[in-house]
């Protein structure tokens, strides 16, 4: 006959109740560890904790004390039926829990975002009214910085720990914390992308000083927000997630790792092949240009004297009129006139 304790009693109710043990040791202002230790026989909780534990579970400090239930009802049914009650009963409450701190989760990752929204909302008055690139940056920056650390902070305060002896919802608990990781991904996502649509205020020439017309902010923003992305994106699939489950921060079963391997395998494929073509046409985009430069494309005339110059400016002055842009002229040094045609690099 299995023997009953108090340790294995109270491992019993806080698994019913759906309670970590370090929200059991939060109650009762004790560590983890020593809920750990009571609930693996090798010492028993304070006499003055009894009552504390035996309210928070609903029980009596006789049964506490006993290590069981005292059934007083001869007519409650017994067997597996009766063993299954309190199973059902606290599989109920830790989902219900599970949902309650996933939903808070949600809750506050929206204050990080709506954060991260005013400071670009601020940065574009700070912009597009007083015309002050470096300013409006600054100012997007601080409030994304404080987005990132209210959204850090928000998962440290619901991620759940968990405890070796919970083998009956280690699973549920390291799918939860998986969503949550997930969440706090997503939005550093966004924080990194709308930093990088900032980041023309001060990198395009004079946008630090005199601001960006909403035109010009929009598109090399956008082009910025996009590369940012990618960045991202690439960095986090072959480095950061793989950290993050090495570490043990996000659980994958073997289904989803399979599926993760595959996606990552066609992302370095279309990441090699889109940088193929893009190394191929830079390529040929180069040697056209070079072809242009020094090849048939550029024509050249020299004169020796100004009325050579001046005589076939008067002959050729309709034509150059009409197709003054495909020309220019210049003088050296020596006095020498020459006219070049625009693709030419003399």
């Amino acid at each position: 006959m299995e023997k009953k304790t108090i340790g294995g009693f109270i491992a019993a109710l806080r698994r019913a109740n759906g309670i970590t043990q370090q929200e059991l040791a939060d109650k009762l202002n004790v560590s983890n560890k020593a809920v750990s230790r009571w609930e693996r026989d090798e010492c028993a909780p304070d006499i003055s904790l009894i009552p504390a534990i035996a309210e928070i579970f609903g029980v009596t400090c006789d049964e506490l004390l006993r290590g069981e239930r005292v059934i007083t009802d001869v007519s409650e049914p017994e067997g597996e039926e009766q063993a299954s009650r309190p199973s059902v009963r606290g599989d109920k409450q830790f989902r219900s829990m599970l949902r309650r701190r996933l939903n808070r989760y949600r809750n506050s990752s929206l204050i990080s975002f709506g954060i991260s929204v005013i400071g670009l909302i601020a940065a574009m008055i700070a912009n597009l009214a007083f015309s002050e690139g470096l300013i409006a940056l600054c100012i997007a920056t601080a409030f994304i910085a404080v987005s990132e650390i209210s959204q850090i902070g928000f998962l440290i305060n619901t991620y759940i720990t968990v405890d070796d002896d919970d083998d009956a919802y280690i699973d549920r608990i390291r799918e939860a914390n998986t969503k949550m990781v997930g969440g706090a991904v997503r939005t550093s996502f966004v924080n990194l992308v709308l930093l990088a649509f900032c980041l023309p205020l001060v990198t395009v020439i004079d946008g630090a000083n005199f601001g960006l017309e909403f035109g010009s902010w929009l598109g090399i923003g956008g082009l910025f927000a996009g590369v940012a992305l990618v960045a991202s994106y690439v960095i986090y699939v072959f480095a950061v997630r793989r950290m993050l489950v090495d570490r043990g921060i996000i659980f994958m079963n073997d289904r989803e790792s399979a599926r993760i391997s595959c996606n990552t395998r066609l992302l370095l494929k279309t990441l090699i092949g889109s940088g193929t073509v893009a190394v191929l046409l830079g390529v040929a985009i180069f040697v056209l240009n070079l072809i242009a430069s020094n090849g048939w494309a550029a024509r050249k005339e020299i004169f020796e004297k100004v009325e050579d110059f001046t005589a076939y400016m008067e002959l050729q002055y309709d034509a150059w009129y009409e197709n003054g842009s495909e020309y220019y002229y210049y003088s050296h040094e020596d006095g020498t006139i020459v006219s070049v045609s625009p693709d030419s690099d003399v």
